[in-house]
Formats: structure tokens, sequence, C-alpha cells
């Protein structure tokens, strides 16, 4: 997709350059994939806990996981922005990864802020007034038909209609910001330095066409990946951490190998948009 044409990306060639990546190269990829395989795993085992400890190990089980997917992540932007593969795995702890990590904390300090400003607000002006202590709301949020019930009460119609707008709103900005930065960690892997906004402006006039190419490309692998899911997560039910920690590695190793589309995506946009002049700072 070198040869792309400005305003016009081919949202159908994206979709078969992606997957074909993946058909030709998951037996190459599939060893760096045991990694977030093991995160997966690991988070899961971790997830029994309960109360304050059960969102200590969900946070800490999140972390692990995301770190793994980045050192996935180089192995596979490695193999399709630069053609390189480093035996016998692919995986490597080196400048690249750095890198990524770089582009993961962008991202991190992007969203996160918004995401828990919503949280507490959301929790002062409308949890608190709908329970009186933490127990009433967990009690209350464990019947969901309870739970509306009660926020439509405090929120009324009106306030209702206006939280909706609200979040098809943040929603909108929110799938906007990520189509426009989805080049960056390959930009970052082929300019060899951390290249993050300045990926934002290589979008214009191809966000819909992006946004399209990115439903088309991840929508079979969220399709398989819940049929994995359901099937090896109903399996292991509620058991033990060791049977928590299998069906995690499973489900992890599967999830991985389906993601690497989008990543090739990310790389195939990158070099078909990418400016002949750019320079990164």
């Amino acid at each position: 997709m070198t040869d792309i044409a400005a305003g016009k990306v081919p949202v159908l060639k994206c979709f078969e350059s992606a997957w074909r990546f993946l058909f030709e190269n998951w037996r190459l990829l599939a060893p760096a994939a045991v990694v977030p395989a093991i995160a997966n795993g690991i988070a899961l085992a971790m997830a029994p806990a309960s109360g304050a400890a059960s969102l200590i190990n969900d946070l800490g089980g999140v972390m692990i996981v995301m770190v793994a997917s980045v050192f996935f992540a180089a192995a596979v932007l490695r193999k399709i922005v630069r053609d390189e593969f480093i035996p016998p795995w692919g995986l490597a702890a080196g400048q690249d990864e750095m890198r990524l990590l770089g582009v993961l904390g962008c991202l991190l300090a992007i969203f996160v802020p918004p995401v828990v400003l919503i949280g507490v607000v959301f929790q002062v002006f409308l949890l608190s007034r709908i329970a009186t202590s933490p127990e009433e709301l967990a009690e209350l949020m464990q019947d969901s038909e309870a739970f509306s019930e009660a926020v439509l009460q405090q929120l009324g119609a009106g306030g209702l209609l206006m939280l909706d707008a609200i979040l098809v709103v943040l929603i909108v900005i929110g799938v906007i910001a990520i189509v426009r930065l989805m080049m960056a960690n390959a930009a970052t892997m082929g300019e060899r330095r951390v290249v993050f906004f300045q990926t934002w402006s290589w979008s214009k006039g191809n966000v819909l066409r992006m946004l399209g190419a990115l439903v088309l490309t991840t929508l079979p692998a969220m399709l398989l990946d819940l049929i994995v899911a359901a099937l090896v997560l109903g399996v292991a039910g509620a058991g033990p951490a060791p049977v928590q920690f299998l069906a995690g590695g499973v489900t992890g190793f599967v999830q991985s190998l389906l993601s690497i589309p989008s990543i090739a995506l990310g790389a195939i946009l990158y070099k078909g948009l990418r400016p002949p002049d750019f320079v990164a700072k």
C-alpha cells in the first residue's frame, strides 16, 4: 500500500492486506504470542480476589497484559514495517520496545484522566445519591432493573437524555482520536524514535475510510475472540487459580494472534500515508 492515493484509503484492500499478513506469518509469530498469553493467564488467576484487593489485582493484571502486549506488538511491527525477525521467537527487550512503551504512556496520559474524571463525577453526583453506602450500592448494582430505575429517578427523563448525549459525544471524540493516532506504533517502529502526535495530520481526509478499515479488520477478530472466550471460560467456570491461569493463557494466546491484523493495519496505513518528506522530531 505504498502507492496509496491521498484522500482515498482503500478500505477493502487494507482489510485484505492485514488479514493476509496474519495468514502468511502466524506460524512465525505464534511463539511470541506465548508472552501475552502467560500475562493474561496471570491476570485471570489474580481476578478472584474480592474487595479492595480485587481492584488492586485487576489493575495489576491489566498493566501486566498491556506491557506484555507491547512486546508482542513490537515483534509483529518489526516484521511488517522493517521485515526483521529476531530469532528464535521474534521477541526482544531493546529500544523498539522502550519506544512503544513510550507510545503507550502517551495514550494512557490522553485517555485515562478523562475517564477517571468522568468516573469521579459520576460517583459524586449520581451514585452517592442513589445509595448511602458502598454495600447498598453493590447490592443495588446486582439488580440491573432496580439500578436503572434508581438512576432514572435521580436524573429524570431530561437528565438521562443529556447523559446519553454527553456519552455519545465522548465516544465520538474518543473514536476519532483512536483512528487518527492508530499509526503511532508503526511510525515509531519505522522512524526508530517515538512518533505520536506527528501522525495526526497524516489521516486528514481519510478518517472515515480509516475507521471503516479498522472496523472491517477488527470485527471478525472480535467475533472469533468472543466465541473462543465463551467456550474456554465457560469450561473453566470459577475454578481454582491454576485452572484460571490455563484458561487465561489459552484465551490470551488466541487474542494475541487475532490482534495481528489490527496491528498490521496500522503499519499498512503508515506505509501509505507517511509524507515523503517527513522527518521525525
